[in-house]
């Protein structure tokens, strides 16, 4: 398989650029409403970014910058509280 240009640098910065979006709009919302349920993220979705495929890797990336973010079952659903 041949790597174009496109794949090997274009397409990592596109995703990493979705990735931030998707990284405020979940932020933002959990200051909002103080929690999201990741079946919420992915049916519903968040404004700007539309659906979020994988909350737990957001949720993780907000962890790492310093969040106190918890992760509670409920209902057979996860839901990512935030911790003031």
């Amino acid at each position: 398989m041949i790597n174009t240009l496109w794949d090997q640098y274009i397409k990592p910065l596109e995703r990493e650029k979705a990735h931030d979006a998707q990284r405020a709009a979940v932020l933002a919302y959990l200051q909002e409403y103080g929690e999201i349920s990741r079946d919420y993220a992915y049916m519903t979705g968040l404004k700007p970014c539309g659906r979020i495929k994988n909350l737990g890797a957001r949720i993780c990336e907000l962890r790492q910058e310093g969040m106190q973010i918890e992760t509670e079952e409920r209902g057979g659903s996860c839901w990512y509280v935030l911790k003031k």
